[in-house]
């Protein structure tokens, strides 16, 4: 498969199909990932907002859910629409969320 975006320069398309590392029951809105720490964040539709890690070895969420650690309770949200969710902010002491 070859895709373009119609300025004449065409690359391959997928070479692999999407694989699940999460539970699919869970409507993980706008993830956000800290690469260094294995780790992402992402606000739940009641407006808790978590941090969940990826396990390196196979990619998987852990837990499948996502919700690992609470870290916040009341954040906004804008029900069945995709928002955008908490971020992280590189400090010169540790990564932080935002």
């Amino acid at each position: 498969m070859v895709a373009s975006i119609g300025t004449g320069v065409s690359w391959p398309g997928p070479t692999h199909a999407d694989v699940i590392v999460s539970d699919p029951s869970v409507r993980l809105f706008d993830p956000e990932f800290d690469q260094a720490g294995e780790r992402f964040t992402w606000v739940a539709q009641d407006g808790r907002v978590f941090i969940g890690y990826v396990d390196r070895a196979t990619g998987n969420f852990v837990p499948p859910n996502g919700a690992a650690v609470l870290v916040a309770e009341g954040a906004l949200t804008v029900p069945n629409e995709v928002g955008n969710g908490p971020e992280w902010v590189f400090t010169s002491s540790e990564p932080q969320i935002v």
